[in-house]
């Protein structure tokens, strides 16, 4: 369309003015504008549709654009149209009543036209000046009279209003109010909500359901409520604890079973540590034939059972195969079933400790605090036949005899509380005659007659000796501590002489083995003035079998281990076992059925 410009007319002005006075109301945002559209020549334009850009400036030309909107459709007639800003845009009514707004059209393609001003007639002028535009304090305080504006004026509650309801919800201010300036006339209610205070001063009654203190300061002598112990407790019991009803609790009075060392520093126990093991070695396992293979332990009348575990070794060509059942004294048919199966499948050896491994079924701890004392027998069944051509089975099958690997040895460990004996662990000093009976209940018989001779350590002729017993030892154990005797040592510079007096075996069938045994005092091995040591040695002729258990007697003196000398105190004397240098693992037994002993004796050093 040929070049064309907008000129304004002086009905726009009023336009203008009406729309700045209705920004008051958020319903509006739009200023009506009239103009007319000239051509170059100055005749009105075509009649039609056309597309106009509009948009306001803070300046005639450059500046900054306020607003603007477009294109939009703008119907011409006569050359005359008529238009509302904001249509599609809403002006921005603090930018609309700037000083110095420019209005610019842009139609069609053409170059913008030029700008024209929009002015606002005197009324519009004011209205601006409650716009928002830019007024601070526009009503001063000094036009107004003492009580002029009130809650009902305002329309809100405020902090200071006396309508019930008044008060602000939310006061932001911290520390504007002093205490002082506040009294309740009424109980504080805080709806579930906690109190929290370091301190609390009352001068009336405190209610609570439960009250939790540090310290409760005062003579407590006005404290309802709690009830006095009532009643007594039985003849030869005696009060541990009041209960919350006043009743008491009572216990047996007088020294518990296991209290014994408490009452004597530990110098006296009647608690021990006993293994029992079975006799029977090697018990071989029917290969597949449907029976079972069958050991068994004696345990002895030795006290009630603290606690009770059970060692076992077996061989098999194929563990998950075998079965293992244990069978207590006061149960032959269910018993214990250890495990089935025992392993995985070609496993071959298992070793095992109950309850560290817990049994498939059935409990052991039933037997804590019982007496175990009976039979006890170790049941192993074999559901497979050996493949004896299979890698390792050779050494494990006897087709001839039709096994399959064997119950190699079974133990008993209890830890007792015996009615029947007593350790000392220190010196044991009398002014009178110590006697015994024999277990024959009449008569006396002395068991020592301490001598004393003058001269340096008098008082160790007949006195500073220890002797440690075991029946049955049994002891399997290829290597390793064997048995413990400890001993009070009262002198630095003293010798200690130690024997050892039992049966040894050095080896079960084993061609050219060795084994050794030997003392250590605080877990090192004697050294001075020699070592404390014996060794077996066993060689048998092809094919033969050996299992020759003699009585052997080792003894020695000792005033120094590898650790330097052997001080005045408390000592942990061991006899232990190793296999003899050069020589590969055998199996060796110490104290079979028989009474062993080893014996202590602190001795002067010339």
């Amino acid at each position: 369309m040929p070049h064309s410009k907008l000129r304004p007319l002086a009905s726009l002005v009023v336009a203008i003015v009406c729309s700045l006075a209705g920004f008051a109301h958020a319903s509006l945002g739009q200023v009506g504008v009239e103009g007319a559209l000239m051509s170059v020549g100055g005749a009105p334009a075509v009649d039609g549709e056309y597309s106009v850009q509009f948009s306001t400036y803070d300046a005639a030309s450059g500046g900054a654009q306020l607003w603007g909107e477009g294109p939009v459709k703008l119907t011409v007639a006569g050359g005359r149209f008529s238009a509302a800003l904001g249509a599609s845009k809403t002006l921005d009514a603090k930018a609309l009543a700037a000083a110095g707004t420019w209005l610019e059209v842009k139609v069609g393609s053409d170059p913008p036209l030029p700008r024209q001003p929009l002015r606002a007639v005197p009324f519009a002028v004011l209205a601006a000046s409650a716009a928002g535009v830019s007024c601070n304090a526009c009503v001063g305080g000094d036009v107004l009279s003492n009580g002029s504006v009130s809650a009902a004026k305002i329309g809100f509650n405020y902090a200071g209003s006396t309508v019930k309801g008044g008060p602000a919800l939310d006061v932001d201010c911290t520390g504007c109010i002093g205490v002082g300036e506040i009294i309740f006339d009424d109980d504080v209610d805080l709806a579930g909500a906690s109190l929290k205070a370091k301190n609390g001063t009352f001068s009336g009654d405190v209610v609570a359901k439960t009250v939790t203190a540090g310290a409760l300061i005062g003579d407590g002598s006005k404290i309802t409520g709690i009830k006095l112990p009532t009643g007594k407790c039985p003849s030869g019991q005696a009060v541990i604890g009041v209960n919350v009803d006043g009743t008491l609790t009572c216990a047996p009075a007088g020294l518990v079973p296991d209290g014994l060392n408490e009452v004597s520093n530990d110098l006296l126990s009647n608690q021990f540590v006993d293994e029992v093991a079975a006799k029977d070695k090697a018990v071989a396992i029917p290969d597949n034939t449907g029976a079972e293979a069958l050991s068994n332990i004696e345990f002895p009348d030795i006290g009630v059972a603290q606690s009770l575990k059970v060692k076992i070794n077996v061989s098999n060509s194929d563990l998950s195969t075998l079965s293992l059942v244990l069978l207590p004294p006061n149960d032959k048919k269910v018993g214990v079933t250890i495990c089935d199966p025992c392993g995985d499948v070609d496993a071959k050896t298992l070793t095992l400790e109950l309850p560290k491994t817990a049994p498939k079924s059935g409990d052991l701890g039933a037997w804590v605090g019982v007496n175990p004392k009976g039979t006890w027998t170790l049941k192993a069944k074999d559901v497979k036949f050996c493949v004896v051509q299979a890698p390792g089975n050779d050494k494990i099958c006897d087709l001839t005899k039709k096994t399959d690997g064997a119950i190699v040895n079974w133990s008993i460990v209890i830890q007792t509380l015996s009615n029947k004996k007593v350790q000392m662990n220190g010196d044991f000093l009398v002014s009178g005659k110590v006697v015994s009976d024999n277990g024959t209940g009449v008569g006396t018989v002395p068991v020592s007659n301490a001598k004393s001779q003058p001269g340096l350590f008098s008082e160790l002729s007949g006195n500073r000796w220890k002797q440690c017993t075991w029946k049955n030892l049994n002891n399997n154990d290829d290597s390793g501590d064997v048995v413990e005797c400890p001993y009070v040592k009262k002198y630095d510079n003293t010798a200690l002489r130690i024997v050892w007096d039992g049966t040894l075996r050095s080896a079960y069938n084993c061609n050219a083995c060795c084994k050794r045994w030997y003392f250590t005092v605080n877990g090192s091995e004697c050294a001075k003035p020699g070592q404390i040591e014996g060794v077996l040695y066993t060689h048998i002729l092809q094919g033969s079998t050996t299992d020759l258990h003699h009585h052997h007697h080792i003894e020695g003196f000792c005033t120094e281990n590898a650790a330097g000398p052997i001080k005045a105190g408390s000592l942990k004397i061991v006899f232990a076992t190793a296999n003899c240098a050069g020589y590969s693992d055998n199996d060796g037994y110490t104290g079979w059925n028989s009474t062993s002993r080893i014996i202590v004796e602190e001795v002067p050093v010339d």
